[in-house]
C-alpha cells in the first residue's frame, strides 16, 4: 500500500501489505490496519507500525479486531471468550496501552457489531449491530449482503452511555 499526500502529489509512500485499512485518525497522524496478528497503528508519514495489543477485560486477554486511533488511546472492537456458551462475545472498548474501558457490547450475546464510525469531533460513535445473529434474515442481495435487522447505536465516548438507537447501517457523520 501506499500513502498518497494530496500537498505532494509527485509523492508516494509505501508503508507495508496489510490485510485491511481500518480507519484513519481524525488528525490525520495514524492509520489503523490489520495483518495475520491483528491490528497496528500505522504512524503517518513515516509508516512506522506499532502493534495494538488489547489489555485484559475483565481479567481475560481479548482477541483484538478492528481498531480506530483516537487521542490517548484507541477504540477496539474485542471478542472475548465464554466458556460457558462455548461462543463469543464482543465488545467495543477505549484502550490506552494500560486498560481497557467497555463502551458497548451486544445486549444479546447472539448478537454481533458489525462495524463502528467516530463523529469527526471524536465525542461519539456509531456502532452497526446485528441484535441476534442465529436468527438474522438476508437481505437478498448477492454482494455485501446484511441482515434485514441491523441497528446502529450511538454512544457518548466519554461516558459510554447510549444516546440512541435507528434501524439501519452505513451512519455517515
Amino acid at each position: 500500500a501506499e500513502l498518497v499526500d494530496p500537498a505532494n502529489p509527485g509523492g508516494t509512500v509505501p508503508f507495508g501489505s496489510y490485510f485491511t485499512l481500518n480507519s484513519v485518525a481524525m488528525d490525520g497522524r495514524s492509520a489503523s490496519v490489520s495483518d495475520i496478528d491483528g491490528a497496528l497503528s500505522l504512524a503517518l508519514p513515516s509508516g512506522k507500525p506499532t502493534r495494538l495489543v488489547p489489555s485484559r477485560l475483565d481479567g481475560v486477554t481479548p482477541i483484538g479486531g478492528a481498531a480506530q486511533p483516537l487521542p490517548d488511546g484507541w477504540l477496539q472492537l474485542d471478542s472475548v471468550y465464554d466458556k460457558t456458551s462455548g461462543g463469543f462475545t464482543e465488545h467495543l472498548v477505549f484502550d490506552n496501552g494500560h486498560t481497557a474501558r467497555e463502551l458497548y457490547t451486544t445486549p444479546n450475546p447472539r448478537g454481533s457489531i458489525d462495524s463502528f464510525s467516530v463523529s469527526p469531533g471524536s465525542q461519539y460513535v456509531a456502532i452497526e449491530t446485528t441484535p441476534d445473529v442465529a436468527t438474522a434474515k438476508p437481505d437478498g442481495y448477492r454482494v455485501n449482503g446484511r441482515s434485514t435487522l441491523v441497528a446502529t447505536e450511538f454512544v457518548d465516548l466519554r461516558t459510554g452511555a447510549l444516546l440512541k438507537t435507528v434501524s439501519g447501517f452505513d451512519a455517515q457523520w
